[in-house]
């Protein structure tokens, strides 16, 4: 009886896999911005899509900080990036 070949464990990537929306929410991130002015600068309309496809990975990923972490649902919260959204930030500005 054969035994079946083994397979390798896969390696990691050299630079892991970045969501084309987190790319898009890091680009558009400049300072600190209220959820309604990063929605606008990314030409999205529905809230609900923008937090759900957009800003809750970004932060969950720790591209995105919220300025008030403790009052998420505060009128006065706005976000900014991280040091590991300032990094994507310059690795996808540059040419």
């Amino acid at each position: 009886m054969k035994t079946p070949p083994k397979i390798p464990p896969s390696r990691p990537q050299d630079t892991p896999q970045v969501a084309l929306e987190i790319e898009r929410l890091v680009m558009a991130l400049q300072g600190e911005m209220e959820r309604t002015k990063l929605q606008a600068a990314l030409k999205l309309s529905d809230r609900h899509n923008f937090r759900e496809l957009y800003l809750l990975p970004a932060i969950a990923e720790g591209y995105v900080e919220m300025t008030i972490p403790d009052r998420p649902q505060s009128k006065s919260q706005k976000y900014r990036l991280t040091a590991k959204g300032k990094a994507l930030q310059a690795k996808l500005s540059k040419p």
